[in-house]
């Protein structure tokens, strides 16, 4: 009997390297304009006296450079409209050191220092760069909202939304609307309704949001000719390490990255979900934290990997060594293992639940106080086929040892006060169950296919580490095997 619970390092690995990777977005810098004075720069080929709609406008053409402030704004055409605080300008550029604003038309309202930009809007700040169909900058207030097909991207971050806000003075931005977006630093990509940042460290994305994390990372094994039980106070980490792309997926209503000088949280709450090749899992809230290396689920949380689920309250999950990691469950820890070859549920459950793993592999299972276990004794049939015709039920007062080599259940210790009893018949090993009893792998994420963008990428560097992505990430064997009738992502 083989069973697979989990992969240590690449979950708590893959957490970290999910808050290492979205922290760099809190970085999305703000564009603002100043206090608007509008003056005529030479040279200026003519300025025309006309009308437009009766009103009186002064039309100025031909190498137009008008001064707004501390800006430039260059342009085919401008008219200045005489007896309203108008500006219209066509095929503009407005600079500032360190800064540029192209589009195509301009209306500016000097007295409520209104700026209406449309036609390719293109802003460049520093190292960020932005593209929309429009925008609009409160220049009194140092804000600007861009609108439709907008493009956000720095040297490690790309970001698709329908609009996004951008508060200067409070140093926040808000993007809205089927967010899609990746990193260059980590290879994370993730998908939202809805996503705000600021220059503190915060990010949240809300509303059906997904992250994909990719990690190059080494397998930590045993050489298979290690057998003997290990005494977790003298572990070996001697180790081959091949080096392998692991895949984690994130999806939760809502997720929280909050980063700071020497620590980074991730929070995800509203049904969040957790999905990895070796682990699927869900509760309330799941939260990790870094440097500490710990990952906790809690409340109503539930575990699944392979033929194995694990029900308690709460999960915490945290890093000893580099090869070494242990889980705790409480209270009331229920394990369920399927034995797809005498199609029988091995069952154990008891107050709490200490399980070590050593180089990814669960090795020990520590349940303590009021023990109870339900399981199959190898068995075989006349022509050496594994038969489970006969179970044992077990309880313990103080709790039970189980024990675990290569992925397989090698023994059972019950501490003291032991009850047991025998099981036979058919209908009776079928449909037995301890009580609190859990085996729900249906609700378990499924394997989520990475999102495409909307948008022709103005980004080429993006474009190109999307396509190495997209040749790393194979879907894995029984990836399928839990479905949902409609995916928690964005289409």
């Amino acid at each position: 009997m083989k069973y697979r619970v989990m992969s240590r390092q690449r979950v708590v690995m893959g957490f970290t390297a999910i808050v290492m990777g979205m922290s760099v977005l809190s970085a999305l810098a703000p564009l603002t304009f100043a206090q608007t004075n509008v003056s005529i720069l030479e040279p200026t080929e003519r300025i025309l006296a006309t009308d437009i709609n009766g009103e009186a406008v002064r039309k100025i053409a031909g190498n137009v450079r008008l001064e707004l402030d501390d800006r430039v704004l260059a342009c085919d055409s401008a008219f200045q409209y005489l007896d309203q605080p108008l500006i219209l300008a066509y095929n503009l550029e407005i600079t500032r050191q360190g800064e540029s604003i192209i589009a195509e038309q301009l209306w500016l309202n000097t007295e409520t220092e209104v700026a209406t930009l449309s036609g390719g809007v293109q802003v460049r700040y520093q190292s960020t760069d932005v593209h929309s169909d429009s925008a609009i900058f409160f220049l009194d207030t140092d804000q600007v909202r861009f609108f439709n097909r907008v493009q956000w991207a720095d040297s490690t971050t790309y970001v698709e939304a329908d609009e996004a806000f951008v508060d200067q003075e409070n140093a926040q931005t808000q993007l809205r609307g089927s967010i899609y977006g990746e990193t260059l630093r980590k290879d994370r990509f993730f998908v939202s309704d809805s996503m705000f940042a600021d220059t503190l460290g915060t990010l949240q994305l809300l509303g059906r949001s997904t992250i994909w994390s990719f990690d190059a990372e080494q397998d930590t094994q045993k050489p298979d000719s290690v057998v003997q039980e290990i005494d977790p106070t003298t572990i070996d980490s001697t180790t081959v390490a091949p080096t392998t792309i692991d895949t984690l997926i994130l999806y939760a209503q809502r997720i929280d990255v909050q980063e700071t000088d020497s620590s980074q949280t991730l929070q995800a709450t509203g049904l969040p979900r957790l999905w990895s090749p070796d682990l699927r899992a869900q509760a309330d809230t799941i939260r990790g934290v870094e440097p500490e290396g710990t990952l906790d689920l809690y409340p109503n949380a539930k575990l699944w990997s392979d033929q194995a689920q694990l029900t308690a309250n709460r999960f915490t999950l945290r890093e000893l060594t580099d090869s070494t990691a242990s889980l705790i469950g409480l209270p009331r820890t229920f394990i369920t293992l399927q034995d797809t070859a005498i199609e029988r549920f091995q069952q154990v459950v008891g107050d709490s639940l200490v399980a070590l793993f050593i180089s990814d592999e669960l090795r020990r299972l520590s349940l303590h106080r009021d023990t109870e276990l339900f399981f199959f004794p190898e068995q075989e049939n006349d022509q050496g086929e594994p038969q489970g015709n006969q179970a044992i039920k077990m309880r313990s007062a103080l709790g039970a040892d189980l024990t675990l080599q290569n992925n397989e259940l090698t023994g059972i210790t019950a501490r003291s006060s032991v009850q047991g009893e025998i099981y036979e018949g058919e209908e009776v090993l079928n449909g037995f169950r301890l009580e609190g009893y859990d085996w729900t792998p249906e609700q378990a994420l499924p394997f989520l296919p990475l999102p495409q963008k909307r948008f022709n990428s103005l980004y080429p560097m993006f474009d190109e580490r999307r396509t190495q992505n997209d040749s790393l990430f194979v879907i894995p064997v029984g990836a399928f095997d839990t479905q949902h009738s409609s995916r928690p992502y964005n289409q």
